[in-house]
This record gives structure tokens, C-alpha cells and sequence, in this order.
């Protein structure tokens, strides 16, 4: 499992962080669930997962808004390696939708 680095904070803080840990480990599974739906010709099943890993991306994002150092914050590399994991499947996926938001 993907964590995200927490570090002592306020508890809020420390929630923030286990639910953006949570969403990244979410959505980093069910970008590997699409792969091997696509793989194995389940073309709709693939096209779920897909929504779900992105709107796990989406929900980490917003979790991540809420914290107090967002800026280049380690806590934060669990939701670009998700971002590179659907990206990696569906090019342009969360650019698209961060820019429709």
C-alpha cells in the first residue's frame, strides 16, 4: 500500500492525511483493475474503474485543498503518483477534468 508521509500536526491535519492515503490507495487499485479489464477484452468494466480511480484522484485533491501546507508538501506525493498511474492508462484524464472543475 501507497502511503502518503504524515507528519505530527493537528489531529484534523493527521485525518486529512489518512483519508488522501486512502483515496491514493483507492484509486491506485482501481486503475489496476481497469488495466487488466481492458486486458482481458472487459472493455466496460475497465471504463468503471476508470471512474472510480479518477474521482479518487478528484476526492484526494480536495482533501489535500484542506491542508494547511500544500505547497511542494511531502504529504502530497501519493496523489501525483495516482495522477501518473491514470494518466499512464487514460492520457490527459486529469488535466481535463481539473480544468473542467
Amino acid at each position: 500500500m501507497r502511503r502518503v508521509a504524515c507528519g505530527t500536526r493537528e489531529s484534523n491535519e493527521e485525518y486529512l492525511c489518512e483519508l488522501i492515503s486512502s483515496q491514493v490507495h483507492f484509486g491506485l487499485t482501481y486503475v489496476g483493475q481497469a488495466r487488466s479489464a481492458y486486458e482481458n477484452g472487459k472493455g466496460e468494466h475497465g471504463e468503471i474503474a476508470r471512474t472510480i480511480a479518477v474521482n479518487a484522484y478528484s476526492t484526494a485533491n480536495r482533501f489535500a485543498s484542506r491542508l494547511t501546507e500544500r505547497t511542494r508538501d511531502a504529504r502530497l506525493n501519493g496523489i501525483e503518483a495516482l495522477r501518473v498511474q491514470i494518466e499512464s492508462v487514460w492520457p490527459n484524464t486529469t488535466f481535463a477534468r481539473e480544468i473542467a472543475s
